[in-house]
């Protein structure tokens, strides 16, 4: 029962369809006129739309992109600097450890021996 009710739904979806492609048909020809100005402004309107909508798109992607080359120009000259700071250190380490090889014991890294461990208690 239910196909035959969803058929006779189709049917009657197609009937109305088709009779109003009959109507539109039988139009005067100003009705038909009048209908394809419309359509025309419509499909206008909708043109204009997507141009603007693209419009848009295109300004953010050209926005994300200028953000990401000032992310990746930022992150390259943090990089630049951890790369100095790292071969400052390694310059005055090297200097230091030459002074306290000629004597200079306040150049001397400080010496630390590991923590004993505590023993462990037998349990009673």
């Amino acid at each position: 029962m239910q196909v035959r009710a969803m058929m006779l739904r189709l049917g009657l979806g197609i009937a109305l369809i088709a009779a109003s492609a009959v109507a539109i048909a039988q139009d005067s020809p100003a009705a038909q006129d009048e209908r394809r100005i419309l359509n025309e402004a419509e499909a206008n309107r909708g043109a204009a739309q997507i141009a603007e909508q693209e419009a848009r798109q295109k300004a953010a992607a050209e926005q994300q992109a200028a953000r990401d080359a000032d992310y990746r120009a930022a992150m390259e000259r943090q990089r630049e600097r951890m790369a100095e700071m790292d071969a400052q250190a390694r310059a005055q380490s090297e200097a230091d450890a030459s002074r306290c090889r000629a004597g200079d014991r306040t150049r001397c890294a400080p010496v630390t021996l590991p923590s004993p461990t505590p023993r462990e208690t037998p349990a009673r």
